[in-house]
């Protein structure tokens, strides 16, 4: 199984990203909101191919339970397992995004590579780029940026004027 996101995926997780921002703008603030909204648009991708309507559905189900405190100890085959953990931890980041994105000295989020990043080496290679000039890993309040799995346990970290 590939391990990438191909562009189109990347675009659809993007797209399901502001989904979740415009229900949570609009509505009750909380994760459960932004989650229903990011799967409803299509946000689940698995990196590199499609799943199966059947293990999309069972794969959403388990998001929204683990997002609602409802469950969740059951596992899955290592793969599904690791998507699931890779969504329910974007779902909370964006949500945390979306909670300080107002504070009026945010000038951006920075990429934090902690000690359970899925791959170091090549998580820190997106953490060297400055694509904004805003410093290396730094990306605008309101940016959007899909990791690839092997940044899986990394974190946007807000950063605010001195």
């Amino acid at each position: 199984m590939n391990n990438s996101y191909s562009p189109d995926q990347s675009a659809q997780i993007r797209a399901a990203i502001e989904a979740g921002r415009r229900a949570l703008s609009i509505g009750e603030r909380s994760p459960r909101v932004f989650a229903a909204a990011y799967l409803r648009a299509g946000g689940l991708q698995q990196p590199g191919g499609e799943l199966d309507p059947e293990t999309r559905r069972r794969v959403e189900g388990r998001i929204m339970a683990i997002i609602n405190q409802r469950g969740g100890r059951s596992r899955e085959p290592a793969p599904i397992q690791a998507m699931i953990e890779r969504e329910v931890a974007r779902i909370y980041d964006e949500f945390d995004r979306f909670q300080t994105s107002t504070h009026p000295d945010l000038t951006g989020y920075r990429l934090r590579i902690g000690r359970d990043v899925a791959d170091p080496a090549a998580c820190h290679r997106f953490a060297r780029i400055d694509l904004f000039g805003m410093g290396p890993g730094v990306i605008p309040p309101n940016e959007i940026v899909v990791l690839p799995p092997c940044c899986d346990g990394a974190v946007w970290e807000p950063v605010y004027q001195a």
